[in-house]
């Protein structure tokens, strides 16, 4: 019946504990140091006295004890959801960061693929405009000739 074994058990050995509940599990530790020393000056002096007094640190030690335990199993399991719930929000927000860079991924592509035929047509008539200036002076140079003749 040890407090330390009851926190390890439930897993809070690195959690810190409430300022209550804390002073609990010192009050326990306490009361098992006294019923260790009460339990001492029995074996040395086993007066009826001694005995009675043993007995009763003995009988508030396991109430006491009982009642810690069951405060920190119920922090325990309160612990556990909290924790419980900030993974699952951490994964929502994961999953959230992650389809919106995958639609803005998306997006971009879309906007990419949409910009580059407009940049090809206004390539494509840059060039056809080129193509039409030099057939146009050709044929003007050519009209010129003929004249000329």
């Amino acid at each position: 019946m040890n407090i330390q074994d009851t926190i390890n058990e439930l897993g809070l050995q690195e959690v810190e504990l409430p300022k209550i509940l804390g002073q609990r599990v010192s009050a326990v530790k306490d009361l098992q140091n006294k019923v260790e020393l009460a339990t001492k000056e029995v074996n040395e002096n086993g007066t009826d006295e001694n005995k009675e007094k043993l007995q009763e640190i003995e009988e508030y030690l396991n109430e006491y004890f009982t009642d810690a335990v069951e405060q920190l199993k119920s922090f325990a399991k309160k612990h556990t959801e909290k924790m419980k719930k900030e993974a699952e929000a951490t994964q929502e927000a994961e999953a959230t960061k992650e389809a919106e860079a995958t639609k803005e991924a998306t997006e971009k592509q879309t906007e990419s693929v949409q910009a580059e035929p407009v940049k090809e047509k206004s390539n494509s008539g840059l060039g056809a405009l080129l193509i039409g200036g030099v057939i146009l002076v050709a044929t003007l140079g050519a009209v010129n000739i003929m004249r000329n003749r």
